[in-house]
């Protein structure tokens, strides 16, 4: 009996050096996540060559997307490349709300791309989880959602 008390006791003392090993471990994890803060932007915008465009037709989208990377010009006056982001449209007739997949710094899905062709006005380009970089540092920073909304403009005479 004596024997089967002491053998009880030192897997209890095993479990308990266990359990505080793995807490010890999640801890330092959750740590490093907190550190991975999102930055404080809250709008961005999609930055050419010569233009910063704040309302998109389907083909100024197409030609964004066709020409890596992909540039933005946020609210703090500084530009961004995106590195990584999850591709959705939310198109409103037939209304609906279809994720492509992801996408990173050199092309988005291909479907997306194919899709954008059939945008109309009111539709509505998503992307989730995104991460970008800076043009002046490397330090890849996180937003959460950037939306860019299809309009038709007029044609100017």
């Amino acid at each position: 009996m004596k024997s089967m008390v002491k053998k009880l006791r030192i897997r209890l003392r095993s479990n308990s050096i266990t359990l505080i090993v793995i807490m010890l471990i999640s801890s330092t994890f959750s740590s490093f996540a907190q550190n991975a803060k999102p930055v404080a932007l809250s709008k961005c915008w999609v930055k050419t060559d010569s233009l910063i465009i704040k309302e998109l037709t389907k083909e100024e989208l197409a030609a964004w997307v066709d020409h890596p990377p992909f540039r933005l010009h946020c609210d703090n006056d500084k530009n961004y490349h995106l590195k990584f982001y999850e591709f959705t449209m939310l198109t409103l007739n037939p209304f609906e709300n279809k994720s492509f997949g992801v996408g990173d710094s050199t092309m988005i899905p291909i479907l997306a791309r194919k899709a954008i062709d059939r945008l109309k006005n009111g539709d509505t380009v998503i992307l989730k989880g995104v991460e970008i970089t800076g043009d002046e540092n490397s330090e890849v920073e996180k937003l959460p959602t950037l939306s860019f909304k299809i309009v038709e403009k007029e044609p100017q005479k």
